[in-house]
């Protein structure tokens, strides 16, 4: 890796490692025969390994798994070389008709033994997005790391539901602890937390929570003349929305609150807002405000936020699933200033600290608000034990994800996600002064924290005339921001995204930073890529 001044460090090296030791050598076994007819003998109960074919349930497990694990190696060695290969493409891409011809397999009455499956493993790492390419920009995650794909192994290994303690002891306990150590870096100190299958879920999970505390005879006999009201702002993720219907609010329950030029939540508004729902005879009982917009990566202000929601006695909900990993960074935890006010955090390790998708966790302050919200009498699964994690949340089935954020964190330490979290705003930074210099983009707000959002401006609009309200401008750019990231994606040298940000705005280039791989060079790569495409397509200046 290239040494960028002020931003590498020992855990980069120790990461470049890691990953070298990863790239084990592998012997290959002999071939191994596909399944064979097995003759069932149900009614003996014996099982004879040694006469089984492996690839079938009758098979000795260990010596399936073993030699499974061995021919793997080679293809996970050749995942992580293309990974990391300069020339490899981020994705060798196709369209869903095509896939659907490619990997199309159908299903027999028997099995394709262990040479069918790993043919069919090697055509699932052939046609995904490779996110340990440093190129891949894409989404708000990118690879994890080797003790990422070390727990999730471990996680399947040992297959435990964490919805009882009973079943799932160790991973209970961790569960709980890791939580608990997250809760107090936002200020809970009496606060406590579950994983969730993904962000949308732990948001969706906080304000089931508060409508239930808040309103709770909606339990039993729903939703009545109460007229419940949610606060969020215009830039929120759309899980926000959602939730209101499935809770039964509605979306007309949602007010979305304006947001200044750089997407974050207007505070006088919300306020606005709440005295307008007051004098309407309504109920407003919820605000969301977010950490780093999907979009944007904006912070509400919640300081102003908080005290706003404590002068109206209302719930106060942070979506930190993006920015929330900002709390491990000293020089960058100023933008979560204000969540100790919040009831409910919710934050996503898979995200900016490299944890494998999915890990999120939904945090609150009072550690007995979810169960005492949302259990149910379900004595024929929960029996009263205080660590039946399952019975506050809204599922049974609980995969132990939390394992996943208590292995990184031990292995790399918190100054260890500082570093990834500090080298991610860096680039953020660097990309967004290559674009703020460059005569042909435009940023979309002049000081991104963790994306970057501009614009290319092609030849028929010079940057010295460039006006983002000028009639015919928003189609026309939208139009030129699509063309230029379908063509970088079919060529797979760069895998970035576009997005919007309301109606009124065109189309733009949203570059997320997160991968601790990304180099500058890969930066200024991207830039002549686009710059490249922009010319091809739409003339040089």
């Amino acid at each position: 890796m290239t040494n960028d001044p002020g931003i590498e460090s020992d855990f980069e090296q120790s990461l470049s490692t890691n990953l070298s030791n990863l790239r084990l050598s592998s012997t290959l076994s002999s071939p191994l025969q596909p399944t064979e007819e097995i003759n069932h003998d149900m009614e003996s109960g014996e099982n004879d390994w040694e006469d089984v074919a492996l690839g079938s349930y009758k098979s000795d497990p260990k010596e399936e798994l073993e030699l499974l694990l061995e021919e793997l190696k080679p293809l996970i060695q050749s995942y992580l070389e293309n990974g990391t290969n300069e020339e490899a493409p981020v994705v060798e891409y196709h369209s869903p008709k095509e896939l659907m011809e490619i990997l199309g397999y159908d299903f027999h009455d028997k099995g394709v033994g262990i040479n069918g499956i790993l043919n069919i493993i090697r055509d699932v790492l052939k046609y995904s997005v490779n996110t340990w390419n440093p190129r891949f920009l894409y989404k708000l995650y990118a690879a994890t790391n080797p003790i990422g794909v070390v727990s999730e192994l471990l996680l399947g290994l040992i297959n435990n539901n964490s919805h009882t303690f009973t079943a799932s002891p160790s991973l209970t306990v961790i569960e709980i602890k890791v939580a608990k150590q997250l809760a107090q870096l936002f200020g809970f100190s009496n606060g406590s937390g579950v994983t969730c299958p993904g962000g949308a879920a732990s948001n969706i999970l906080s304000l089931i929570t508060a409508r239930n505390f808040i309103f709770p005879q909606i339990k039993e006999v729903g939703i009545t003349n109460e007229k419940p009201v949610i606060f969020t702002s215009s830039a929120s993720h759309f899980s926000i929305s959602m939730v209101a219907s499935i809770a039964g609010l509605g979306s007309q329950a949602v007010r979305l609150v304006s947001c200044d030029e750089k997407g974050r939540m207007i505070p006088c508004e919300l306020e606005r807002l709440i005295q307008a729902s007051l004098e309407a005879r309504e109920n407003p009982f919820y605000i969301c405000a977010t950490a780093g917009t999907t979009v944007m990566g904006a912070f509400d202000p919640l300081n102003e936020i908080g005290r706003i929601a404590k002068k109206y006695k209302l719930w106060l909900h942070v979506d930190g699933c993006w920015g929330g990993s900002l709390i491990f960074s000293k020089r960058h935890q100023y933008h979560l200033k204000g969540s100790h006010m919040a009831d409910s955090l919710s934050i996503n390790p898979h995200k900016l600290l490299g944890v494998p998708i999915q890990c999120s966790f939904l945090l609150l302050k009072d550690e007995h608000v979810l169960k005492s919200a949302n259990s149910t009498r379900a004595d024929y699964l929960y029996h009263g034990e205080d660590y039946d994690l399952g019975s506050g949340t809204l599922g049974c089935g609980r995969k132990a994800d939390a394992l996943k954020m208590f292995l990184a964190w031990k292995y790399y330490g918190s100054e260890g996600f500082e570093y990834r979290v500090d080298k991610a705003l860096a680039n953020a930074h660097y990309l967004a002064s290559l674009i703020r210099t460059h005569p042909k983009f435009h940023l979309v707000t002049d000081q991104p924290t963790m994306n970057v959002c501009f614009w290319f401006l092609p030849k028929s609009i010079p940057a010295s005339k460039f006006n983002l309200f000028k009639n015919g401008y928003n189609e026309y750019l939208t139009k030129v921001t699509r063309r230029i990231q379908f063509e970088m994606m079919k060529e797979g040298k760069f895998l970035i995204d576009y997005a919007s940000q309301g109606s009124n705005t065109p189309e733009f280039f949203r570059v997320v930073l997160n991968s601790p791989m990304v180099q500058k060079r890969h930066l200024k790569e991207l830039v002549d890529e686009i710059e490249r495409f922009g010319n091809e397509f739409y003339g040089k200046v």
